[in-house]
């Protein structure tokens, strides 16, 4: 994880060390009054480099749009916000207009023909399911789109459901903190109100955010992609409120005391409810222009992906284990077939990644002039396990690290340290885990164990100390057979379940309709 919150001393730097280090300068700084954003000399060794090394094609993006508009606020406006927030808060996050990484990387000529030759896979793995079906006198690539057609059953309702989740969310915390903040000025029981209003507002998360879209889904006996992404909006939305309440509570609370309270404009909420960021403030980093065609080449990008995920998965992943469901469970047969998933589960991997934490969290920041783009880091250069799982997605590492880690840390003192972390990963492994259980309708901890045994493991033993290439290849070859064993696992639990089903149940799939070999 990450240093232990609150430590002043500085570690002496080994060789390769300095530009991990002036990366997490230069998303967290220290919250405390003597804290100077321009004394960090890592931030600032940071943007010289950054400006050093930007090429034209850098420079032309932030002509188009990229400059921050307003301009960020000045040493003394950071200094205020953080002592508004809480001594106790030991480091917060600082936006900063920057570009993704892969855009920075793509602006290099030699990066970028990496890009198009992948690219170009894309197009003929696409071209070639089209050729296949061309040549098996099938309608091209119509068994595709009717898997996906059969796996998105329920998303008119999911739609509805959303919307419903959405609207509480953006009205029932701000109306609880107005309420708050307007009672606790003539109550003579504050702790009776403060209870009363959390108890009131855990109530209506349960059921509006909790119990309403579990009883729907399963009601309108919702498929696969539906139901991931109401799952997916469901743990986004509670993400939000409580880093909006946990933001906004001490504010409220010292202007209480005070005497004067003034409540965040609901239009800074309902933009942070929208913006690609888990952490919330009243004012981010804007660009100045809306690339629209950023905007629509990314929503591009991410459909392409999308359906090629999906093609992987009908034609490499799911063919092979409808058929081994139906043998006797034995190792010489399982072992040649999770090898063969291996290179497609990685795929999967790689496209998830591009086509979620670039294409779609791009084409919203665009949309929304949202100038801090670094929802990721180069992870793909991990030589630890700790370092991938702090960069491969930075929007919830953020909010895991703020809101679980350093908070426990500091309600249990230094010496919980590690307890904390084992906490936050606990959390991290049931939030996975209810996701792919509720989308396929079954529950089989594989990814659970995947993250409480071997991922702490392997952040223990493949930890930050490991600085050697060689480790780099350990961290990729140990992503390669993870990936393959969950998709093997999965893929064979859910079609044996199909095959072998433990009651009649039309939602647990369309077997009997034909469509039973096309379900994921």
């Amino acid at each position: 994880m990450e240093p232990a919150p609150g430590s002043t001393a500085m570690p002496r730097r080994r060789p390769g060390q300095e530009l991990e280090q002036e990366e997490e300068a230069e998303l967290w700084v220290p919250n405390s009054s003597s804290a100077h954003l321009d004394s960090i000399p890592s931030l600032a060794q940071c943007r010289r480099r950054m400006e050093a090394v930007q090429s034209p094609a850098q420079d032309g993006a932030k002509k188009e749009g990229l400059q921050p508009d307003p301009p960020p606020p000045k040493t003394g406006q950071l200094e205020n916000e953080a002592r508004g927030r809480g001594s106790w808060l030991e480091k917060q996050k600082v936006f900063i207009p920057r570009q993704s990484p892969l855009d920075e990387l793509l602006a290099v000529e030699h990066f970028r023909s990496l890009y198009h030759l992948c690219i170009a896979a894309v197009c003929i793995a696409i071209l070639g399911a089209a050729a296949t079906d061309l040549a098996n006198h099938r309608c091209c690539l119509k068994e595709d789109l009717e898997f996906i057609i059969a796996n998105s059953h329920g998303m008119g309702a999911a739609l509805g459901i959303w919307l419903i989740m959405c609207i509480y969310t953006l009205l029932a915390p701000y109306a609880t903190l107005a309420l708050w903040a307007h009672a606790s000025r003539t109550t003579r029981h504050p702790w009776l109100l403060v209870a009363s209003v959390v108890g009131a507002l855990l109530g209506g998360h349960t059921a509006v955010l909790g119990i309403f879209p579990i009883y729907t889904m399963v009601h309108q006996q919702m498929q696969y992609i539906p139901k991931v992404i109401l799952m997916t909006e469901q743990l986004r939305l509670l993400m939000k409120s409580h880093s909006f309440l946990r933001e906004t509570v001490p504010n409220l609370r010292a202007q209480t005391t005070a005497g004067k309270v003034k409540l965040p404009a609901l239009s800074t909420y309902l933009y942070f409810l929208c913006c690609p960021t888990l952490l919330y403030r009243e004012t981010y980093p804007r660009t100045s222009v809306i690339r629209w065609r950023v905007v629509v080449e990314n929503c591009a990008k991410f459909l392409a992906f999308a359906f090629l995920l999906a093609l992987i998965m009908r034609r490499l992943s799911n063919p092979v284990y409808i058929h081994l469901s139906l043998q006797p469970f034995r190792l010489e047969t399982f072992v040649p077939a999770m090898c063969n998933t291996i290179l497609p589960g990685t795929v999967m991997l790689l496209i998830s990644f591009y086509g979620i934490l670039h294409c779609w969290f791009n084409a919203f920041a665009e949309v929304l002039r949202f100038a801090d783009r670094g929802f990721y880091q180069d992870w793909w250069n991990a030589t630890s396990f700790a370092t991938y799982y702090r960069k491969w997605n930075s929007v919830v590492h953020d909010w895991l690290y703020l809101y679980i880690y350093q908070d426990l840390f500091w309600l249990f003192g230094k010496k919980w340290r590690v307890g904390a972390m084992l906490a936050t990963f606990l959390l991290s492994a049931i939030a996975h885990e209810y996701i792919v259980g509720f989308g396929l309708g079954i529950f089989y901890p594989i990814l659970f164990c995947n993250y409480t045994i071997f991922g702490v493991l392997f952040n223990f033993v493949l930890n930050d100390k490991r600085r050697r290439p060689a480790w780099n290849v350990a961290v990729w070859a140990l992503l390669f057979v993870g990936q393959g064993l969950l998709v093997a696992l999965y893929s064979l639990e859910y079609y044996a379940r199909v095959h072998c089903p433990l009651q009649v149940s039309p939602g647990l799939f369309v077997a009997a309709t034909g469509h039973g070999d096309m379900a994921f």
